[in-house]
């Protein structure tokens, strides 16, 4: 059984940010020369801010990443549940902040899914749906918790950081700690202990679904670039392979347009 192209790209496009609801694990403590010392808001929130600080040198350091302005990617995806797999090709277009296209390729029917603030519509050809209301609110979401831009959003005036603490990710104690927008968590960030490059995602609140790995670092222009992401949650899995990334390369302004 193979579902429809619509399907695929409404997973692929929803992924990081809307399966079962996550909460935010219990803080544990970061290990030191005194374990059994009491981890206090104020010590956890600077163990945060630490992790933080090492997540965004392993990305490429402040300035690189405040300084990232566009990326494009290709590669191909494959969907993956227990009664059929659909594989195709994908294209990304990302536009700091708030701009973000997709299109997925399969059986030869490309559909795009676009952020453009927000605002998000779907596109099949020259057919436009747009996505609207408690539809688009994950969409919206899901890019500002993206990958590549969930550090540099981390360090914005309304964002915070707390809950330091370790999570295991198959063999591998991880370091974790938890990005709050205006007060409200928005996302759990697992780090590798060694590189401290991001290994997953755990989006949070009440569109928040499921989580996604990211895997096989290569730097892109001074910036660390994931290029295998799997996204899990309550339906199928998607894998993307990226085969080229380029970095702040001129992207037209038409890519994002939510008109044909």
């Amino acid at each position: 059984m193979r579902p429809p192209p619509l399907v695929v790209v409404t997973l692929f496009a929803c992924a990081s940010g809307c399966a079962a609801t996550a909460t935010p694990p219990p803080a544990t403590p970061l290990v030191d020369n005194h374990p059994a010392a009491t981890v206090t808001p104020a010590s956890a929130d600077r163990a945060a801010t630490r992790l933080l600080d090492l997540a965004i040198e392993a990305k490429g350091g402040r300035a690189r990443l405040t300084a990232l302005r566009s990326l494009h990617a290709t590669g191909t995806i494959r969907l993956v549940a227990a009664d059929f797999q659909v594989e195709g090709a994908f294209e990304r277009w990302l536009v700091a902040p708030d701009r973000q296209r997709t299109d997925v390729t399969v059986d030869g029917k490309t559909i795009s899914v676009i952020i453009a603030g927000d605002e998000a519509v779907q596109r099949n050809g020259a057919q436009v749906r747009p996505v609207e209301g408690v539809a688009a609110d994950p969409l919206v979401a899901s890019l500002w918790r993206d990958r590549d831009l969930v550090l540099r959003n981390a360090l914005a005036a309304d964002a915070s950081v707390g809950d330091a603490g370790t999570e295991v990710v198959g063999d591998t104690t991880c370091d974790a700690f938890t990005v709050r927008r205006a007060g409200e968590p928005r996302v759990r960030v697992l780090l590798d202990p060694t590189t401290h490059a991001i290994v997953r995602l755990v989006p949070l609140g009440d569109d928040a679904r499921g989580h996604e790995d990211a895997a096989d670092y290569q730097a892109v222009d001074g910036l660390q670039v994931a290029r295998r992401i799997t996204n899990a949650g309550a339906g199928p899995s998607t894998e993307l392979t990226l085969t080229a990334v380029e970095v702040d390369v001129p992207i037209a302004a038409e890519v994002f347009a939510l008109t044909p």
